[in-house]
């Protein structure tokens, strides 16, 4: 299965360089796949590391929206749910039904198209309002002018690719 990565980009480096690894570890995967008679405990564990990426994605993506005071933030945690519902249904069906190649290559499938369904409509409309928020657009200027500067500085050098999420978790207004 070959995957347009192009599809997943939103210009949100950090955001974009998740979703590059997650896509590396669905693909890990499906390698597993193709070898054949691996064992299902190893296919299984795989599996699960691509849904604890996913899910640690989305607490990325949840604490960014909060920092920008996101005025979608629940509509697009909601869609997170709903992932992590539809995704313990296909874990369950795949368990009862072993896992397999055939399983296996439905999860990635499963997991790809969510993906790029899910960046197209909704992280798209995310990075537009955080890329809003540096040109100091009117409608997204006023959620960063209410932060901290430390804050306010992280979430611009973000954007530009020069700082990172483990920065954003360390800062005082998030812990606790």
């Amino acid at each position: 299965m070959a995957v347009d990565r192009e599809k997943f980009r939103t210009g949100i480096p950090v955001l974009d360089q998740q979703r590059d690894q997650l896509l590396d570890t669905i693909e890990r995967l499906l390698d597993l796949c193709k070898r054949g008679q691996i064992a299902e405990g190893t296919l299984e564990a795989e599996a699960g590391a691509v849904i604890d990426y996913a899910v640690e994605h989305f607490d990325a993506e949840e604490y960014l929206m909060q920092l920008a005071q996101y005025p979608y933030f629940a509509q697009h945690v909601s869609k997170h749910d709903e992932f992590r519902d539809q995704i313990e249904t296909v874990l369950v069906e795949l368990r009862t039904c072993r896992w397999g190649e055939v399983g296996t290559l439905r999860l990635a499938t499963f997991l790809v198209q969510w993906f790029c369904q899910h960046v197209q409509a909704h992280d798209v409309k995310l990075a537009t309002f955080l890329k809003a928020m540096i040109l100091e657009e009117p409608s997204a200027s006023e959620a960063l002018a209410a932060r901290s500067p430390a804050t306010r500085s992280w979430l611009c050098r973000m954007l530009c690719g020069q700082a990172g999420l483990r920065e954003l978790v360390a800062q005082s207004e998030w812990v606790g």
